[in-house]
């Protein structure tokens, strides 16, 4: 065999060779990985057990709780209502004055008003949300 022959061979030995290790090393990885530093198996695993506490959650916890879910609830309408208004009324709007499109204008007028109805509507939601007075009875 020539040197060219053998140094033409010896990416393609290497190459094998790293794989071999690479195997051998993740075999020994898995292999070991059932045990701990002391060789001795690992704990069973742990059950957990949910246990009623007497007397429970006080009502006005759970009150205080049902009305910072409403607040999320409706903090989730207001940025929906706002990314419309942003993305589809405000350009729709700006466009029509651009352009004196008479109808647009008209359009985008009476999208406003929907979005100006819509947010009193979530204003009289979140007037109606007392989270402040329930979390204060549920502290104590």
């Amino acid at each position: 065999m020539s040197t060219t022959e053998r140094l033409s061979r010896t990416p393609l030995i290497i190459t094998g060779l790293g794989g071999l290790l690479l195997g051998v090393m993740v075999g020994a990885g898995v292999a070991g990985s059932g045990t701990n530093a002391a060789g001795a198996p690992e704990p069973a695993p742990t059950k957990t057990v949910e246990v009623e506490v007497p007397g429970g959650t006080p009502e006005a916890c759970l009150t205080a709780l049902d009305e910072a879910e409403a607040v999320f609830a409706t903090a989730g309408e207001v940025a929906n209502l706002t990314r419309s208004l942003l993305s589809d009324v405000f350009p729709a709007a700006v466009m029509a004055a651009y352009e004196h499109d008479v109808a647009g204008i008209e359009q985008a007028t009476a999208d406003l008003e929907k979005f100006n109805s819509d947010v009193n509507a979530l204003t009289r939601k979140v007037e109606s949300i007392d989270y402040v007075t329930a979390a204060a009875e549920c502290r104590g």
